[in-house]
């Protein structure tokens, strides 16, 4: 067994992994590289993966919560295929991972467990307790009738290119971003999520104001070869909700994919986000799951 950090030799076999433990979360080879490049230094992102005879069998990462949040906050997530659970690869994977995030500065290490009892056992066991949670939810997308909203405009990402700072400032206003700690520059911004290799342009939409100001917002991730998305981001600002844009938004979304092969579009929501669960299920979404939080002191 050896254990080296992420790299692009390594990289298809650990998205492989994610795919098999963490199926609610779309994960290609080249998401997973670029999202280790995205991060700004200051995030001191460490990944691990386990190989057994050049197979990625297990994987370790930890980071400091760059993103808004409390700046002494970590996330770390260690994932093992059933197969060679039971071994002591995870605790070794967890505390090397742990370890780092600790001496990086983190005073708290936050982790989420899938639709796995084995993952939330082992949390427990390294003293983790249950948080927050969300909803996992699945959809197999038909197309919709689209509903006519006078003095609003929908346009596709192709639609608005040289506006990504407008499309920032919509994330800001609908606080996308955690209003405690750091939140990100607008350049780390575009190039974590703007310039995402998931992101599929055409098939995430905007609604514009009269005045083509961007006020609302859902977008799609896509994995074309397995025929998946997942509706990663969906925001109003304040001043205009309760006023359908968020699902107009969502319903072009599931339209496109509908017209695009996609056979099942992936949405997770905090649980306490009653509306947005509501909303999701006058779509036609069903339940899957529900994604655990946990945490502990350092």
């Amino acid at each position: 067994m050896e254990i080296k950090p992420l790299d692009a030799a390594n990289a298809a076999g650990a998205a492989e992994l994610f795919r098999a433990v963490q199926r609610s979360v779309l994960t290609t080879a080249a998401y997973l590289l670029h999202r280790e490049s995205a991060m700004p230094a200051r995030a001191r992102r460490l990944s691990l993966v386990a190989l057994d005879g050049g197979a990625v069998v297990g994987y370790g990462s930890a980071y400091l919560k760059w993103e808004g949040g409390s700046t002494d906050e970590a996330r770390a997530w260690v994932a093992v295929r059933p197969g060679h659970r039971g071994r002591g690869l995870g605790t070794e994977l967890a505390e090397r991972v742990e370890r780092h995030a600790i001496e990086a500065g983190a005073r708290r290490l936050g982790t989420v467990v899938e639709n796995d009892s084995e993952g939330a056992a082992f949390a427990i066991a390294r003293g983790y307790q249950a948080t927050e949670a969300d909803i996992v939810c699945s959809l197999a997308p038909d197309r919709l009738e689209l509903p006519q909203r006078d003095g609003f405009e929908v346009a596709s990402l192709d639609g608005l290119a040289g506006r990504e700072r407008d499309l920032y400032g919509l994330w800001a206003e609908a606080g996308a971003f955690v209003p405690a700690g750091q939140a990100p520059t607008f350049e780390e911004w575009r190039h974590g999520m703007f310039e995402s290799p998931l992101l599929e342009r055409s098939g995430s939409f905007t609604i514009l104001d009269g005045d083509r100001r961007p006020v609302s917002l859902s977008w799609l991730l896509v994995d074309a070869e397995r025929r998946r998305a997942e509706n990663e981001w969906t925001a109003t600002v304040p001043r205009f909700r309760g006023q359908g844009l968020a699902r107009l938004a969502k319903q072009h979304t599931i339209n496109w994919a509908a017209e695009h092969g996609i056979r099942e579009i992936l949405t997770a929501s905090d649980e306490d986000n009653i509306a947005m669960l509501e909303l999701n299920r006058s779509l036609g979404y069903r339940r899957l799951w529900r994604r655990q939080w946990f945490a502990r002191d350092v």
